[in-house]
């Protein structure tokens, strides 16, 4: 239809990353929030540089922000109604992110852990969490099947990514680059939504505020790229713009 087109392959990432965008403002709507407050989360996923960037590429990168983004959503849904058979969804649009990039896999540990120092952590232990990680099992099972008939190809990778790419630097200049990366008039915002998630309003979701401080340590640890930890702001955008 389009043939060649160069537009047509950006039109595919502008609108996974519009999903992203309003993904965020739902997030927003079912911790409480209003209009306005949707509004506000959803403008900050909108200007969020790293996430402007991917949605005019094409590259995994635009798809892996919208899937964890969609995790969160459910995540949330989940922790609201305490109804473990959302775990189903979860692992079918976790499934679905490992098929486009491995790093969903930080995410998932950050929030399996998040969700053990959490109140809610009894949600963990249900027969529906196996069920959940059984279908994301499922769904990634032809990769692993290639990489082992392939000297686990990219398991070799990312043993020796630093080798291939710059290290992350020191702690302070990997929050530098988070700043500057996420747009530095959000800051203030996604600040608030780790508050948030640590405050007595926010203690069901207490989850995302772990899983980003995890995520950010671990990132360190692995001298991953900056921009690893851009899919974990929209849940902070979502909680800052609830208070």
């Amino acid at each position: 239809f389009t043939g060649n087109a160069l537009w047509a392959i950006h039109v595919i990432s502008a609108l996974v990353c519009a999903g992203t965008i309003i993904l965020t403002g739902l997030m927003a709507r079912l911790l409480g929030g209003t209009e306005w407050v949707q509004g506000l989360a959803a403008l900050a996923s909108a200007t969020a540089i790293v996430l402007l960037a991917t949605g005019s590429l094409y590259a995994y990168d635009v798809f892996d922000e919208f899937w964890w983004t969609f995790c969160a959503t459910i995540l949330i849904v989940l922790l609201r109604d305490e109804h473990p058979r959302r775990w189903l969804m979860f692992g079918l649009v976790a499934g679905l992110g490992l098929l486009t990039k491995d790093t969903i896999l930080f995410w998932g540990f950050a929030l399996v852990v998040g969700l053990g120092l959490s109140p809610q952590r009894r949600l963990l232990f249900t027969r529906w969490t196996l069920f959940g990680g059984l279908i994301a099992f499922a769904l990634v099972l032809p990769f692993l099947l290639w990489n082992a008939a392939n000297g686990w190809a990219s398991f070799q990778y990312w043993a020796n990514y630093h080798h291939y790419h710059s290290a992350s630097g020191s702690p302070l200049d990997f929050l530098t680059n988070q700043i500057l990366n996420m747009n530095p008039f959000s800051l203030l915002l996604w600040g608030a939504g780790l508050w948030y998630f640590f405050s007595a309003r926010g203690a069901r979701y207490r989850v995302f505020g772990w899983a980003y401080l995890i995520l950010f340590v671990l990132f360190l640890a692995i001298q991953g790229k900056s921009y690893f930890l851009a899919p974990a702001y929209p849940p902070l955008f979502a909680g800052g713009a609830m208070l």
